[in-house]
């Protein structure tokens, strides 16, 4: 199974994003991690297709495209346009349908689907077609919309669910974390059936980007 680290500017310095995302992409983060929030789904308004955009031709490594939007089978394709390789969508924005044709339009654009859960969301409530149409599946660590939450301690309980319901299923999927992610939950995490991790301030914030993606890389590898 693919592993990845993703480094979400959201914690970076939002004056510099351009090379706040090279120095990740020099310290050897996968992806770049853009959460676009549009003020409905979650409160703040952070970011859109342009940053999407811009960063997808300063780094080399892929973006991932967080949309924590409504609707977001309007937008998507206009995000896989724009560059982003991996975008995720979240199950509480539509019905099965909607997901479902949600993840088709991203397929059909040459981008890798992923569907997201929040904290208070129960893991039944993704259906064997949600978890086969989509190639990531994203356990929120924290509630969406801010950097710097704590991280939840029941959320390598639920990535011991979605692992578990993907087993019954006979599939194999990434499952990511994202939210509160440092060496410590990491690990927790990584125990429970996680494979990618999806980390802000613990990356931005260090003072040594390279060994502490080293650290999370490590505990992947496991």
């Amino acid at each position: 199974m693919a592993r990845h680290i993703c480094a979400s500017i959201l914690a970076a310095d939002q004056g510099r994003l351009a090379e706040e995302a090279q120095r990740m992409e020099k310290a050897g983060a996968d992806f770049i991690h853009v959460d676009v929030m549009d003020g409905k789904f979650v409160p703040p308004v952070h970011y859109g297709v342009e940053t999407v955009r811009k960063l997808a031709n300063q780094v080399r490594i892929g973006i991932e495209a967080h949309l924590m939007v409504q609707r977001p089978w309007e937008s998507v394709g206009e995000y896989a346009k724009a560059g982003a390789q991996r975008i995720i969508y979240h199950r509480e924005t539509g019905n099965e349908k909607e997901m479902e044709k949600t993840a088709s339009i991203i397929s059909k654009s040459n981008s890798v689907a992923g569907i997201a859960i929040n904290p208070a969301t129960p893991v039944e409530r993704l259906s064997r077609e949600m978890l086969e149409g989509n190639g990531i599946i994203l356990v929120m660590s924290v509630n969406p919309g801010w950097a710097g939450q704590d991280f939840i301690a029941e959320s390598p309980e639920k990535v011991a669910q979605v692992s578990s319901l993907l087993g019954n299923y006979g599939l194999e999927r990434e499952i990511e974390m994202d939210g509160g992610i440092n060496a410590h939950t990491a690990k927790q995490c990584a125990l429970a059936g996680a494979h990618s991790f999806v980390a802000g301030s613990y990356l931005f914030k260090s003072k040594d980007a390279e060994k502490s993606i080293g650290q999370l890389r490590a505990l992947m590898e496991k």
